[in-house]
């Protein structure tokens, strides 16, 4: 009970407890005092929103709050908005994942599964059947594709880039590297920026660098980047060697620097810094620029 006004405050926690309780039985009255409280603050059209993890986390536990408690008019409601937003969940963290997980196994989104959905790929249109809710599509590149269902569906699109970063600019920030390589054997005097571009504030950018081949990123580098301030998070290098830096919030008109100390290698004319920049929520939004040439000599 105590929730109800230490949490009072907070609808998306309130709608985590609420779906727990529920959960648990579904005529719990902490629980549906909860659910009450923080539906006041959830619309229909947007739950608490999306823009930032704990407003959609909440968002997909009302929903499931609402299938336990017999409102299925919000949860229907609701489900097109947790769909039109699940590509944030694998980028928001565990607790995120969960969520969404528990929201499908419970029937937030519906106890039931269309048996076909109609596509349109360039023009022409077909009837898909799907095996136990699923079906894979493949799509030649640059086609126009329209899934319609009578049911909230979820389209998933893999792709694969085999061609050169080239040059962007859609994300409200600009990115570049700057510094002195230095020489084999030590470490470059690199920093990454983000310059904001716009007046709104970036809650969640995300910075992609390509390294160059002969370019270490060890553990001193992963240190040294995430002692900086401006650095949330960092993951990789990854086999293709792209590391993805999480950053802290950028404000309007505001710039992030990033150390990038990675060691040296080998000496010569070697390839890489190629940078990707976005805002998580928004990840087709991009600013790109590509590798660059830089010679490493010896000391």
């Amino acid at each position: 009970w105590r929730a109800l006004a230490t949490e009072r405050d907070h609808p998306s926690v309130m709608a985590r407890i609420a779906a727990g309780l529920l959960l648990a039985d579904r005529s719990d009255t902490i629980g549906r005092a909860l659910y009450e409280r923080a539906r006041e603050r959830a619309t229909p059209a947007e739950g608490f929103g999306a823009d930032v993890e704990d407003a959609y986390v909440g968002t997909l536990a009302l929903a499931l709050a609402a299938r336990q408690s017999g409102d299925d008019a919000l949860a229907n409601a609701l489900a097109p908005v947790i769909l039109r937003h699940l590509h944030l969940a694998p980028r928001l963290g565990v607790e995120a994942v969960f969520w969404a997980y528990a929201a499908s196994a419970y029937g937030a989104l519906g106890a039931s599964q269309p048996e076909t959905v109609e596509v349109e790929i360039d023009g022409h249109t077909q009837e898909v059947t799907l095996t136990r809710g699923v079906a894979d599509l493949v799509a030649r590149p640059g086609s126009t594709v329209r899934v319609r269902a009578d049911q909230p569906v979820w389209v998933r699109v893999e792709s694969r880039s085999v061609m050169p970063i080239a040059t962007r600019d859609e994300a409200p920030f600009s990115v570049r590297v700057e510094g002195v390589p230095g020489h084999v054997g030590e470490r470059a005097a690199f920093e990454a920026e983000v310059e904001s571009t716009s007046d709104a504030e970036v809650r969640a950018p995300i910075l992609e660098i390509t390294l160059p081949s002969s370019a270490a990123f060890d553990d001193e580098t992963r240190t040294r980047v995430l002692a900086s301030s401006a650095v949330a998070s960092v993951e990789g290098p990854d086999p293709a060697g792209v590391v993805r830096i999480h950053l802290q919030a950028l404000r309007g008109r505001a710039t992030l620097r990033i150390p990038l100390p990675v060691r040296w290698r080998a000496a010569g004319e070697t390839r890489g810094f190629g940078l990707v920049g976005y805002d998580r929520q928004a990840p087709w939004a991009r600013t790109t620029l590509p590798s660059t040439l830089v010679h490493v000599e010896e000391r």
